[in-house]
C-alpha cells in the first residue's frame, strides 16, 4: 500500500486564540479608567479603546493573509507530494528491504534518509529520482529490531533537500534459519535459527502441521541459544503424534521458514537407574511430572507385552522390566495423556539399544591431575570398593581403592599412559574416567577407559603375563593349593593312595614354574626369596604350635588360625612400610605374600593328610545342625498352598544322604546339618532346583514357580466367517480361590489378546471384556494344568440411520448418500430408493456425518449436512434438503433476448396476412419460457444426474430455438405460402397462440438416452403428423404452412449432428414442439379458413 502524508500550517489559528485572548484584559483596564476619570475623559479613552482594537483587529487579518499566502508558496512542494509513493520489496531469505520511490516529480539526484518505525536506516544517500533509483537496506540495520512488532511497520522516505515524503506499511519481520537440525530437549523443541527480527522474543508465531491438520501456537527465541523454543506442552496441546514427521512454519503469515521434526529425531529413552530388582527407570525429554502416561513394550524372540499407566512424579518414573534387553526385537510406544486424547510422544521399533539407550548407564568420573583428586561426574553415582586399573609400561597395574564416595586421593597413583584408566566397582559398575590437567583446566579433558582391562588381549592377559606383577606369584599359590587340595580328596573318597603324591608333583611343577617366570623379571630375587622363606616358617610354624594347644579344635582349624595371622602379619608388615616411608618395598611385599601363600598350601596339605579318616569321623560324628526354612512361592508372590514334595541333597557330603520331605501351606521349617544343601521341587512339570548354606541361624531357601498362565482373546461376533479381533478392550481378571480374590487389569493387544500369570493356588477366574463399542461380556473359566485361555465374542453396539434426501417438495432418488463415521473417518455411501431414502443398517455407535453426496452434480446444487449421535438400538431420522441456486450467465441472458427480439420479428409482415407465423412463432416463446423456468427446475435437473448441468441445458435450449426460428422463417417465407398469406391479407386479423408446453423434465428424461433412442421417438411422430397433413389435403385448398414444416423440422433433425446427448434432447424437443403445432394447425378455425383460400 503506497500512502502520501501532506502537511498544513496551523499557526495562524494559534495566533488568533492567541490575541483573542488578550482582548479581555484590555478591555477590563479601560473599564477601570472609565470609572475613576472625569466623564470627557471617560469619552475620549472609550473612543481610543475603540481604535486600538479596530486597528488591531486589521493588523491581525494582514497578519493572516501573509502567513497563508507565504503557507501556500512555502508549502507548495509538500502540497504536490501527495502524489509521492514508494514501493517495498523484502527479500526472506536475506533480510534486504529494497524501496522504489515513484511520484515525486523530481529531476535528477537528491539526497534521501529512510526511516523505519521511527528509527533511521539511511540517512542522506544520494538517489537518482530520474532513473528511479531503488534504496537497499537491511533489516538487521534497525536498531533494537528484536523488540519491536514489525508486522505492519511504517516506512518513511524524505527526500531531504525539498521536504517531499512518501511512506508504506510493509511486512519487515525475518527469521533467518541456523545450520542444525530441530531437537527435542527437555527444555521443549528447539529450532536453530541464526536471528528473529521483528518479532518480540516472547511472541514468536508459529504453525504445526501435520497429516493436513495445523495449528499457531507461540514459540520464544533464545539468543543465547541461538535457537527457537517450543515449549513441549504447548507443542503437545496441537495433538501431534511422534509417528511420522511434523511440519514446523515460523511466521506462518510472514517471510515463513520451515522445519521438518523426523521421526529419527526423536531421541531415545535414557535408562537412568535400577527401580528395583526387575524394574529399570527410563527418562524421555517429552516426559514430564504431573503427567500420565500410557507405555506399552511389545517383544518379539521371546513374544511378550508390557503395559504400564500412570502419573510421572519425581519419585516414580516410568519403568521397564530388565528382561527387555535381552529380546530380539522392540517396539516401545509412550502415549501422553491430554484430556480425554493421548498423544503418541515415543513410538520406535528395532534392536534393544536402537530403540532404548542401555549404554547411557555407564557413568563417569574426572581425575584432575592438578589436585590429584579422582571425583564422580554430576549425574553419576560412585560408593563402595573398586579397583582402579592404570597404563603403565604397555600394561594394565590394578589399585584397590576402599570406598570412592567422597572420592580418591590419586597422590599415589601414577599418571595413565595415553589417558587409559577405567574405575570398575566392586559390584561390577563401570566409570569411565575423564583426565583432566593444569595445561588444560579450560575445560579440554580426555577421555579414558578406551582400552578396558576387560576389552583385549592388551589388557589384564597382558598385565598377568608381563611377569613383573604380584598377579601371577598369587596364581602359582592358588593353582598349586587348588591342585594339591583336589589330590587329597581324590585320595580320601576314592582309596588311591598315590593320588596324593600325584598331585604333590604336579603343584610343584606348576609353582617352579611360574615362580621362574615371575623370578626372571624381578630385579631383587634374593630379597624376594629371603622373605618368603622367612613367612613360610613363621606361618608354619604357627601352624604347629596351635595344633597341640586348646584354641584349634583339629588340624583344619588350627590351619585356618595360621592362615589369618599370617595375612594380618603381612598386612602390618605392608602398612608400616608405607607409612614408615621404605623406599623400594615392591620385591619384599611381593616375598611377604608369597611366602603367606606357601606356607599356606603346606599346611594345609599336612593337616589334610594327618586329620582322622572319614570311618572314623562316621562312627564319632561331630558335624554341627542349624534350622533350614523352606517356601514355596508363584511369580505373584502368592505361596502355593498345596502339598508339594521337596528333594533336598547335602552338597558338602560324599556319602548318599537326600531326604524327602513333604511341603504344605507354603513353608516348612526343619532341623538338619549345616553346609551346603540343594533342594528340588516339581510343580505342573516345572522343577525347580535353589542352592543354600545352612548355618547356625535360621536359613531360609525359596523355590519360586511359574504363576499359571490366563490367555483371552476378544473377537467381534458379527463376523462370523473371518473374526476381526478386537483390540483396546479392558480386561478385568478376578481370581478365585480359597485364600483372597485378586484382581488383574489390562488391554488387549492389536490381535486381540491378552495374557496374565495368576497364582498356581487360583482354581476358577471370572473374565470381564468391556470396550465402549461393545456390549460388556463376563464369564467364568476353569484353571487346569496351570494354563487357561477363553475366546469372547462381543456384540458391537449398533443402531441405525434412515436419511432422505429432498429438494423442495419433492424426495429425490439418484443423489447417493454418505454416513462418515467421525471417530475412524470410515465412509459408508449407499443409494437412496424411489422415496429418496436410504437405511444405514448395524451402524456401530458414535457420532456421524451424514450428508447427500453432490461431487458429481454442478455447483449451482448446495448440500445440507447433519450430526448426528448414534446410539444402541436406536434408529435416528434426518431430512437432507438440497437446495439449487442458479441463475443465466449474462451471455446466454442477452442471447435469449436476442431470439425474444428475432421471434417477435416473425409475425411483422406487411401487405400478408401473420395469423399463421405468428402461431409458430408462440411455439418458439414456449420453449424460450422454458429457459426462463430453469432456475426453478432444480428436481428435474438432479433427477437427470451429475451430466446433465443447467448451463449445458440453456444453451442447448437456445441453440435448438435459433435453428428453429431459422426452420420458420424459411418455411414462412417459402413461395407458396407468400402467396397463401398474400391471398389471406383482406382477413381479419386474429391471434392463434399454441396451446402446448416445452417441459424441462422432457430434456433431462431425454438426455439419459442414447441419440439413436431420441430420433427414433421423433421419427415416429413425424411419420403420424405427416399422415394427419395427408389426410386433410382433400380438405383444404392450400396445405404448404403444414406440409412444409414437417418437411423441414425432418431436415432440422437429419441434419443435426451431435454426439451431446443433452443438446440432441434440447433439438428433439423443439422439433416435437413443432410438430404438435402442425398437428394442431388443422384444429383452429381462423387457421383453417385461411389454408382453405384458393390461390391463384
Amino acid at each position: 500500500m503506497n500512502t502520501s502524508h501532506s502537511h498544513t500550517q496551523p499557526h495562524a489559528s494559534i495566533e488568533s486564540s492567541e490575541t483573542s485572548q488578550a482582548c479581555p484584559q484590555s478591555q477590563s483596564q479601560s473599564g477601570q479608567q472609565m470609572q475613576t476619570g472625569p466623564p470627557r475623559q471617560r469619552e475620549d479613552d472609550t473612543d481610543i479603546q475603540v481604535w486600538m482594537i479596530a486597528r488591531r483587529v486589521c493588523i491581525l487579518v494582514i497578519v493572516a493573509v501573509c502567513v497563508f499566502a507565504v503557507g501556500g508558496v512555502g508549502f507548495n512542494g509538500v502540497g504536490t507530494a501527495s502524489a509521492a509513493s514508494i514501493d517495498v520489496s523484502v527479500n526472506n531469505n536475506s533480510g534486504e528491504v529494497t524501496i522504489t520511490p515513484s511520484g515525486f516529480e523530481i529531476n535528477g539526484t537528491e539526497p534521501v534518509s529512510v526511516t523505519v518505525a521511527g528509527q533511521t536506516v539511511v540517512n542522506n544517500k544520494s538517489t537518482s529520482f530520474t532513473e528511479n533509483q531503488p534504496i537497499t537496506f537491511n533489516v538487521r540495520d534497525i536498531g533494537d529490531a528484536r523488540n519491536l512488532n514489525l508486522k505492519s511497520a511504517e516506512i518513511t522516505l524524505t527526500v531531504v533537500n525539498q521536504n517531499k515524503t512518501g511512506s508504506t506499511n510493509a511486512d519487515l519481520r525475518y527469521v533467518e534459519k541456523g545450520d542444525d537440525t530441530p531437537q527435542i530437549t527437555s527444555d521443549g523443541i528447539k529450532l536453530p535459527s541464526s536471528t528473529v527480527i521483528g518479532v518480540p522474543e516472547t511472541e514468536v508465531p508459529i504453525q504445526i502441521s501435520q497429516n493436513g491438520l495445523s495449528q499457531t501456537i507461540i514459540g520464544e527465541y533464545r539468543s543465547n541459544e541461538r535457537a527457537i523454543v517450543i515449549s513441549s506442552e504447548a507443542f503437545l496441546d496441537t495433538g501431534v503424534a511422534l509417528t511420522s514427521d511434523v511440519n514446523i512454519r515460523v511466521l506462518p503469515d510472514g517471510s515463513t521458514q520451515q522445519y521438518t521434526l523426523t521421526t529419527e529425531q526423536n531421541p531415545r529413552l535414557e535408562i537412568t537407574g535400577s527401580k528395583s530388582a526387575q524394574q529399570q527407570s527410563i527418562l524421555h525429554p517429552l516426559i514430564t511430572p504431573g503427567k500420565e502416561y500410557t507405555l506399552t513394550v511389545q517383544t518379539r524372540n521371546p513374544d511378550g507385552v508390557y503395559t504400564q499407566t500412570q502419573e510421572v512424579t519425581d519419585t516414580q518414573p516410568l519403568t521397564v522390566p530388565v528382561q527387555v534387553r535381552f529380546a530380539n526385537t522392540l517396539n516401545v510406544t509412550i502415549e501422553q495423556k491430554h484430556g480425554s486424547d493421548r498423544n503418541i510422544i515415543y513410538d520406535r521399533r528395532g534392536a534393544p539399544n536402537d530403540v532404548i539407550n542401555i549404554q547411557s548407564q555407564r557413568q563417569t568420573v574426572t581425575w584432575n591431575t592438578s589436585t590429584d583428586q579422582i571425583t564422580a561426574d554430576s549425574g553419576s553415582v560412585a560408593s563402595g570398593r573398586a579397583t582402579l586399573w592404570i597404563a603403565q609400561n604397555d600394561s594394565y597395574t590394578q589399585y584397590s581403592v576402599s570406598d570412592v564416595s567422597s572420592g580418591i586421593n590419586a597422590s599415589a597413583y601414577p599418571v595413565p599412559e595415553n589417558g587409559s584408566v577405567l574405575l570398575v566397582g566392586s559390584d561390577g559398575r563401570i566409570w569411565n574416567v575423564n583426565i583432566t590437567s593444569a595445561s588444560n583446566a579450560e575445560g579440554a579433558s580426555q577421555t579414558s577407559g578406551g582400552q578396558s582391562p576387560n576389552d583385549s588381549s592388551g589388557g589384564l592377559t597382558a598385565t598377568i603375563l608381563s611377569g613383573d606383577s604380584p598377579l601371577l606369584l598369587m596364581m602359582s599359590g592358588i593353582l598349586g593349593v587348588a591342585v594339591l587340595g583336589g589330590a587329597s580328596v581324590v585320595r580320601r573318597t576314592q582309596s588311591l593312595p598315590r593320588a596324593t603324591n600325584v598331585g604333590v608333583g604336579m603343584s610343584a611343577v606348576v609353582f617352579v614354574l611360574l615362580f621362574s617366570w615371575w623370578a626372571r623379571n624381578v630385579g631383587s630375587l634374593p630379597l624376594t626369596v629371603l622373605t618368603t622363606l622367612l613367612v613360610s616358617v613363621v606361618v608354619g610354624a604357627g601352624w604347629s604350635r596351635l595344633r597341640t594347644t586348646s584354641i584349634a579344635k583339629d588340624d583344619i582349624g588350627a590351619a585356618m588360625l595360621s592362615i589369618i595371622g599370617g595375612c594380618l602379619v603381612v598386612l602390618i608388615i605392608s602398612l608400616a612400610a608405607i607409612l614408615i616411608g621404605v623406599g623400594e618395598i615392591r620385591n619384599p611385599l611381593y616375598g611377604l605374600v608369597y611366602g603367606l601363600i606357601t606356607s599356606s598350601m603346606v599346611i594345609t596339605y599336612l593337616a589334610i593328610e594327618t586329620g582322622v579318616e572319614p570311618a572314623e569321623q562316621m562312627a564319632t560324628p561331630s558335624y554341627q545342625t542349624g534350622t533350614l526354612r523352606i517356601q514355596l512361592r508363584d511369580a505373584t508372590g502368592t505361596p502355593i498352598e498345596r502339598e508339594v514334595d521337596v528333594t533336598i541333597e547335602h552338597q558338602s557330603s560324599t556319602a548318599s544322604n537326600s531326604q524327602s520331605i513333604s511341603v504344605s501351606g507354603g513353608s516348612e521349617t526343619l532341623s538338619m546339618r549345616q553346609g551346603r544343601v540343594q533342594a528340588t521341587a516339581i510343580i505342573n512339570g516345572q522343577q525347580k532346583r535353589v542352592k543354600t548354606s545352612v548355618g547356625s541361624t535360621e536359613s531360609r531357601l525359596t523355590l519360586e514357580f511359574d504363576g499359571q498362565q490366563v490367555a483371552v482373546k476378544t473377537i467381534d461376533q458379527s463376523s462370523s466367517q473371518d473374526p476381526n479381533p478386537i483390540a483396546g478392550v479392558d480386561i478385568t481378571a478376578e481370581v478365585i480361590d480359597d485364600s483372597q480374590k485378586q484382581s488383574y487389569r489390562g488391554q488387549t493387544d492389536q490381535r486381540g489378546q491378552w495374557r496374565q500369570q495368576v497364582p498356581l493356588s487360583a482354581s476358577e477366574i471370572e473374565i470381564t471384556a468391556d470396550h465402549n463399542r461393545y456390549e460388556k461380556t463376563t464369564r467364568t473359566i476353569a484353571i487346569g494344568n496351570g494354563r487357561a485361555q477363553t475366546t469372547i465374542q462381543m456384540r458391537q453396539l449398533v443402531g441405525e440411520i434412515h436419511a432422505t434426501v429432498t429438494i423442495g417438495d419433492e424426495s429425490v432418488s439418484a443423489v447417493p448418500i454418505i454416513a462418515i463415521r467421525e471417530e475412524t473417518g470410515d465412509k459408508a455411501v449407499l443409494d437412496p430408493d424411489a422415496s429418496g431414502s436410504a437405511v444405514f443398517k448395524n451402524a456401530p455407535i458414535g457420532s456421524y456425518t451424514v450428508k447427500p453426496d453432490l461431487s458429481a452434480y454442478d455447483e449451482a446444487f448446495t448440500e445440507s449436512k447433519r450430526e448426528i449421535r448414534v446410539t444402541d438400538g436406536d434408529t435416528e431420522r434426518i431430512e437432507l434438503p438440497i437446495s439449487f441456486d442458479y441463475r443465466l450467465p449474462s451471455g446466454l441472458s442477452n442471447r435469449r433476448r436476442q431470439l425474444e427480439r428475432r421471434i417477435d420479428e416473425i409475425g411483422s409482415i406487411e401487405r400478408r396476412d401473420s395469423a399463421i407465423p405468428l402461431y409458430y412463432a408462440s411455439v418458439l416463446m414456449e420453449a424460450l419460457r422454458a429457459v426462463e423456468r430453469l432456475p426453478s427446475s432444480g428436481y428435474q435437473l438432479l433427477m437427470a444426474g451429475g451430466d446433465v448441468r443447467p448451463d449445458a441445458v440453456a444453451e442447448s435450449l437456445l441453440d435448438a430455438i435459433e435453428m428453429s426460428a431459422d426452420t420458420v422463417e424459411s418455411v414462412m417465407t417459402s413461395k407458396r405460402n407468400v402467396d397463401l398469406f398474400s391471398a389471406c391479407s383482406n382477413m381479419a386479423e386474429v391471434s392463434i397462440t399454441w396451446r402446448g408446453s416445452v417441459d424441462i423434465s422432457r430434456i433431462t428424461s431425454l438426455a439419459r438416452e442414447d441419440i439413436g433412442q431420441q430420433r427414433s421417438v421423433v421419427n415416429e411422430q413425424i411419420e403420424e403428423v405427416d399422415e394427419t397433413v395427408s389426410s386433410a389435403v382433400g380438405e383444404v385448398a392450400e396445405v404448404a404452412p403444414a406440409r412444409e414444416m414437417v418437411g423441414s423440422v425432418t431436415t432440422m433433425i437429419r441434419d443435426q449432428n451431435t454426439a451431446d446427448q443433452v443438446e440432441s434432447a434440447a433439438f428433439v424437443v423443439v422439433a416435437e414442439a413443432l410438430l404438435n403445432a402442425v398437428g394442431e394447425l388443422f384444429e383452429h378455425d381462423p387457421l383453417r379458413e385461411r389454408m382453405e383460400r384458393t390461390v391463384y
